[in-house]
């Protein structure tokens, strides 16, 4: 299991791709980091890149959401995954 212990001191934050952002919290961490995409689209692209890769996050997450029947973060549980 990846997440296993929780701290009440320490948050669980793991990095990830943008499609394992939902995959990630469901198995209960606090939140998920994006920040090598994100240094990539800055050297690659600027602001520009930034702005559209942000709105690709978001619009994927909510999908992902949205096909699992999640109507806000605080719903995404773990039983939403299929093994």
């Amino acid at each position: 299991m990846l997440f296993q212990v929780k701290s009440p001191l320490w948050p669980t934050v793991p990095c990830v791709q943008v499609f394992d952002v939902l995959k990630i919290l469901a198995l209960g961490a606090d939140l998920a980091l994006i920040g090598r995409p994100l240094a990539q689209m800055t050297v690659g692209g600027g602001e520009i890149a930034v702005e559209m890769y942000l709105n690709y996050v978001k619009d994927d997450l909510l999908r992902a959401m949205i096909l699992t029947g999640c109507d806000n973060l605080g719903e995404i549980r773990k039983n939403i995954l299929v093994k």
